[in-house]
């Protein structure tokens, strides 16, 4: 057993002997520098790669809408949403006590209804038969898509009848879901939307205008000014 240990270890420095210029070689090849460098490519090369995919979905919203909703079908979700928000100034207050601009509750299946002050609550909502291609707020320079229904991490569904959506209440979600800290509730915005009959919109927020709603309907949506 001894000398056969001596001769595998003989055996071994051998070979490594008479191939050092493959393992110079091998060394070299897969050296720090080396791997940091094809890692840089590789996240590059990623990013084109998911913004060109982006940009393709752009131009088709129709392959976009049906991805979606094919990705959805084999999510599970992770939890639902708290079943009761009270916000102010887009910002989540603990009660109703001081004041509160409008609240979130959250239904069955974690379906939102939207309720402003002094709204009567009721609990016989109706989710929407359609969605929107896509609904881009923009803040200070900044553009970020709205998702009123997503699976992860928190299940969630504003696509509910009577749902109305105003200012505030893109502020709110600026906060709670992209965690957007001091936002100006008085600065001017843009909300971009491209809509179930793939028709854009735009409406612009600002201080000298009324208050612009845009209320879902079971099979469509209206949008006025207050």
């Amino acid at each position: 057993m001894l000398f056969l240990l001596m001769f595998l270890d003989l055996l071994e420095r051998r070979l490594l002997r008479e191939n050092e210029h493959i393992c110079a070689f091998l060394q070299k090849v897969f050296s720090e520098e080396v791997l940091i460098t094809c890692s840089l490519y590789g996240i590059q090369l990623y990013s084109i790669a998911q913004l060109n995919i982006q940009q393709f979905l752009s131009t088709y919203p129709q392959l976009r809408l049906f991805l979606n909703s094919f990705m959805r079908a084999f999510d599970t979700p992770v939890q639902v949403d708290v079943n009761e928000l009270y916000v102010k100034n887009a910002i989540v207050v603990d009660n109703a006590t001081n004041g509160y601009d409008f609240k979130v509750v959250t239904y069955d299946n974690g379906h939102k209804r939207i309720y402003y002050a002094n709204e009567e609550e009721d609990a016989n909502y109706e989710e929407c038969d359609f969605r929107f291609f896509l609904m881009e707020f923009e803040y200070k320079n900044t553009k970020y898509e709205i998702q009123l229904e997503s699976h992860k991490p928190k299940r969630y569904n504003y696509y509910v009848a009577n749902n109305r959506f105003v200012k505030d209440f893109f502020f709110f979600y600026l906060h709670y879901y992209y965690g957007v800290k001091d936002i100006d509730t008085t600065a001017e915005c843009k909300l971009t939307l491209l809509d179930h009959n793939v028709e854009h919109q735009t409406f612009h927020f600002t201080n000298n205008e009324p208050s612009i709603v845009l209320q879902l309907t079971k099979e469509n949506y209206v949008h006025k000014k207050e």
